[in-house]
């Protein structure tokens, strides 16, 4: 029995090889030059956080009283600077209906030269307007050059709120 001819077959694999890097090349080109930029996150190490504060095991929260969230923010400008509008989202999400029940949003402006940082802290007095399970959610997003929105970090602790007890 003959054998088919091998250098035919190493020849057109080497050729594929070939190809292949050479797309590979090109494509990684592509997303540097032309993708690159709109991916980038100006504010990459800018940090957002949202927490309870004021009540303990011993004070379970009540639905129909203020909820007092202590909202700390970071925001600066990383490389490559680029001047950027930052927004923080801040939710009460009912868990049962997965729908917001109180919200809260403020804005920084980050100017390149003028202000790259700005930091923080307040509180938010939430409402919640009956008891069940709670999340209290936060997100950062910011203004890319080509006027999108992207959103950065973000994150969530669940919370019980119980009825109020009668005596």
């Amino acid at each position: 029995m003959k054998l088919p001819r091998l250098r035919f077959s190493v020849r057109w694999m080497m050729v594929a090889v070939v190809v292949m890097a050479l797309a590979s090349l090109g494509w990684r080109e592509y997303q540097i030059r032309l993708l690159g930029n709109d991916f980038r996150d100006p504010i990459f190490n800018s940090q957002l956080m949202a927490r309870p504060t004021g009540s303990t095991m011993k004070e379970p929260y009540v639905p129909g009283r203020p909820f007092p969230v202590t909202i700390s923010y970071d925001f600066k400008l990383s490389t490559p600077k680029t001047s950027s509008l930052i927004l923080g989202s801040i939710w009460l999400e009912d868990v049962a209906i997965g729908k917001a029940v109180d919200s809260y949003m403020f804005d920084a402006k980050l100017t390149v030269g003028e202000r790259e940082a700005c930091s923080g802290s307040f509180t938010w007095d939430a409402m919640v307007p009956h008891p069940g399970r709670y999340q209290l959610r936060y997100h950062r997003y910011h203004q890319m050059a080509n006027g999108k929105m992207q959103g950065g970090n973000g994150g969530g602790t669940f919370h019980e709120f119980l009825p109020e007890a009668k005596p």
